[in-house]
């Protein structure tokens, strides 16, 4: 099992305004707008319009990366994003990393705009009982730095 990018449960994580005005990255006007925006997200997810839910929240990560001039959309505390974090391609391209995912020959490459696409309205929807379910069962799991490559345990 990996985890990547951890937005396990949105509804409960996809949520800035508060965090952003305490770290002192917004002004208390960009945060009861962003709060606005995250009563909404949530309104939306509970309706099942996870469409509109993820449009909603990738305007409100755009308008706070523009309040605070920042480019990071992973780590606000990180203005601008490390470069060695975006040679991802480069990563799962690796043999090792191939092995370890048991992708066997196939090549990373242009697929992932595809997933994303296909997947975009998931994105909102939370993975928590199915993770509660891989943990409730007898898997071994192991924690990773970003930069290693996972394994199977088999």
């Amino acid at each position: 099992m990996g985890i990547g990018n951890g937005a396990i449960s949105p509804y409960d994580s996809f949520i800035y305004a508060d965090y952003l005005y305490e770290a002192g990255l917004i002004d208390d006007i960009y945060r009861d707008e962003f709060l606005e925006m995250e009563d909404e997200f949530k309104r939306l997810i509970e309706a099942e319009e996870s469409l509109e839910a993820e449009e909603l929240t990738d305007a409100e990560v755009a308008a706070a990366l523009l309040a605070m001039g920042c480019t990071n959309t992973l780590d606000f505390t990180q203005c601008h994003s490390d470069p060695e974090e975006s040679n991802y391609a480069d990563y799962v391209s690796l043999d090792s990393t191939r092995v370890a995912a048991h992708t066997g020959d196939i090549v990373f490459g242009g697929q992932s705009d595809t997933v994303y696409d296909l997947l975009y309205e998931d994105i909102p929807k939370s993975a928590r009982p199915q993770l509660e379910a891989l943990l409730e069962n007898d898997y071994r799991v192991r924690e990773l730095d970003h930069c290693q490559t996972f394994a199977y345990n088999g």
